[in-house]
């Protein structure tokens, strides 16, 4: 029950009873979240960024004096300046001075890992090198210096000197982008605790990356990314590796890596070889150039990758697979390549066929306008008896495309869905007859493929763009869905 006496106006309110206790008015106004141990009410100002933790703690008298319990130290436009749009030279003085105040009070913790991203330039240096050495003080674990510049000759230099303190063994994790890293000569002992090494943009030569070979030992995952201005040839022997990521201009990779579980790598390599990987099960290959070893690495992955699951390949021209002795226990496989106009599809089939156990296929195709005719070859029907899932995007009806989906849709016994992704250009034209010209295209392919079709398989046939005449059919006498269009 609510009572409420007043005299005069509302602004004299002379008594107020709640439920007839007046007790309960003085416990709705207690501060219950001043009330909370300081361990709890420093862990939520870990939630916040590092510029509203410190406004926070103007709230209130006790809060200036709590701890902050965050594990990482995590400075960036948003953090420091509240705006991420600010990571830009107007801002670096006052950037460079709030960094420098906020290590100052973080003195003297232990934190986990230091994040620094910002765009600074070797002229902060002085500035930089006490912020990685305030974190060697602190024994984080992971360092991570992001500096982006359009300029390689004004990067921020990192000297190992500063990794040769005893302190700086705690280092498990290193990353850096946009900035560059000097060796010294025959000292590798603190690249020997890596287990994580992430290079984005720092320039390496041959002697750094054979530096880096033959003190990380210990590392399990390694990324080099646009570190080479020259080609670079490298036998990557770590036998703790689990995790390769490599985008460069090679002339030569070997991988003895017993551990070794996913792989990939982009650029140009002119010769690739598999050596000692057991238990790779991963491969991404985006190679801008055909590379000589193209045939042979299917070869080599059947000998050397035993346990290989996904397999995706991007190579510039499609070649005739030597058959292997051993099979691939490949389930899902990728294959985006150039086809010139006369190349015969069925190439892949010897791949096919040396994978019994895939499950998925992805085939995406590019249109070339030079020509190579390819020997003719008789292909004799192999039944693939694990295949469920095809999608071949590209489809032009310029190649042989057709004869290969068909070939699918009677070998793939166990095929629950097939996707075609038909090139379209009509959504440009006006021309509504031009539409319709392709939609007939469309359906003629459709109805063609239907002809193989069993009936617990689903066909979807769409384009990569929204098609400007869209059908979509209901084909109950197949038992089956066709979707023209998205």
């Amino acid at each position: 029950m609510k009572t409420l006496a007043y005299s005069g106006n509302f602004g004299s309110i002379k008594k107020l009873k709640l439920d007839n206790s007046e007790a309960v008015l003085g416990s709705m106004m207690t501060d219950r979240l001043s009330a909370l141990p300081d361990e709890i009410l420093g862990y939520m100002l870990s939630f916040l960024t590092l510029r509203d933790s410190v406004r926070t703690r103007l709230l209130s008298a006790r809060w200036r004096y709590l701890s902050d319990y965050r594990c990482v130290l995590h400075f960036d436009a948003l953090n420091v300046l509240g705006n991420e749009n600010n990571n830009r030279e107007l801002y670096q003085s006052k950037f460079v001075s709030v960094v420098d105040h906020y290590l100052e009070i973080w003195k003297g913790w232990n934190l986990s890992a230091l994040k620094i991203h910002f765009c600074l330039h070797n002229k902060h240096a002085l500035h930089i090198d006490k912020w990685v050495e305030s974190g060697i003080r602190m024994e984080v674990e992971d360092l991570d210096l992001r500096f982006p510049s359009t300029n390689p000759e004004e990067r921020y230099v990192l000297s190992d000197q500063l990794f040769h303190s005893g302190k700086a063994f705690s280092f498990k994790c290193l990353r850096l982008r946009y900035c560059t890293l000097t060796f010294s000569s025959g000292c590798t002992s603190w690249i020997s605790c890596l287990a994580t090494l992430e290079l984005y943009f720092v320039p390496l030569c041959q002697e750094d990356i054979e530096c880096l070979m033959s003190g990380g030992l210990n590392l399990t995952s390694l990324s080099l990314v646009h570190c080479f201005n020259t080609d670079i040839s490298s036998v990557i022997e770590l036998p703790r590796l689990k995790k390769l990521f490599l985008n460069n201009t090679f002339t030569k990779i070997e991988l003895k890596c017993p551990n070794l579980e996913s792989l990939k790598c982009e650029g140009r390599v002119d010769y690739f070889k598999f050596s000692n990987v057991p238990l790779l099960k991963n491969v991404n290959l985006r190679l801008q150039y055909h590379y000589r070893g193209c045939s042979l690495t299917f070869e080599d992955l059947a000998i050397h990758a035993p346990k290989l699951q996904k397999l995706s390949l991007l190579v510039m021209t499609l070649v005739q697979p030597r058959p292997a002795n051993n099979s691939l226990c490949l389930k899902r496989l990728e294959l985006l390549t150039d086809v010139p106009t006369g190349f015969d599809l069925f190439t892949i089939t010897s791949l096919l066929n040396a994978s019994p156990f895939l499950e998925i296929l992805h085939l995406q195709l590019r249109m070339r306008n030079y020509t190579k005719q390819s020997p003719h070859i008789e292909y004799s029907d192999c039944p693939h008896l694990n295949l469920k899932e095809v999608k071949i995007d590209g489809f032009r009806r310029w190649w042989n495309e057709m004869e290969l989906a068909r070939y699918l849709l009677k070998n793939a016994v166990a095929l629950e869905r097939m996707v075609i992704v038909c090139l379209c250009d009509c959504s440009s034209t006006i021309d509504g007859s031009v539409s319709s010209y392709c939609s007939s295209i469309r359906e003629e392919i459709a109805t063609t493929l239907l002809r193989d079709m069993k009936t617990s398989t689903e066909l979807v046939f769409t384009t990569p763009i929204p098609c400007s005449v869209s059908n979509g059919w209901d084909i109950s006498n197949y038992g089956v869905r066709v979707f023209c269009g998205e």
